[in-house]
């Protein structure tokens, strides 16, 4: 059985109303879902052998996830259709797994900074500049502990550089060496 897909991603745009990251997504998973069920009915046994497949080919639980919440959206869409819909019922998320997170010592954080790029000209352009700026962005979240993503939303307006936050009744210390304020 195939979804259509335009009518899927019409669907789980607007009656879901999914981000659009999580569209892309969805409709990434459904192209798989659709290609290996196009000469099979969309059955429990049928679902359960796809998943057996995916987890012979050893993939991760979170991985697994991502196709069972586009099963998910598959079987509203077709509850919503008017189509047979209960293929997927009793079926649960996989047990999610939690990679360990490997801490830097500082031996390797001062290596890492202390590795200088040497960059060429791009499309007749010096930018050798961005050898300093990727070192103090790298520098800025190994000191501070944000994350790439908090990092690239900061605003300067909103950064506050001061030692010592105040947050509730919890204070909390960043600190940040002068090498890396004489930087920013």
């Amino acid at each position: 059985m195939q979804i259509p897909t335009e009518d899927f991603r019409s669907y789980i745009t607007i009656k879901r109303n999914l981000a659009s990251e999580s569209v892309r997504h969805s409709m990434c998973r459904l192209g798989i879902i659709n290609k290996w069920f196009a000469d099979k009915k969309l059955t429990k046994e049928n679902v359960e052998e796809f998943f057996m497949g995916l987890k012979q080919r050893e993939l991760k639980n979170n991985s697994l996830n991502t196709y069972h919440t586009t099963f998910l959206y598959i079987r509203d869409y077709c509850k919503d259709r008017g189509l047979v819909s209960d293929f997927y019922d009793g079926f649960k998320s996989f047990k999610k797994t939690k990679p360990d997170i490997i801490i830097f010592t500082q031996e390797e954080i001062e290596s890492i900074l202390n590795t200088k790029l040497t960059y060429g000209n791009f499309q007749g352009k010096d930018v050798s500049f961005l050898d300093f700026r990727h070192r103090t962005l790298t520098m800025f979240l190994a000191y501070t502990g944000c994350r790439f993503a908090e990092a690239a939303d900061l605003q300067i307006k909103r950064l506050d550089l001061s030692p010592v936050r105040q947050y509730s009744s919890i204070q909390r210390q960043i600190i940040i060496g002068q090498y890396l304020l004489q930087n920013l």
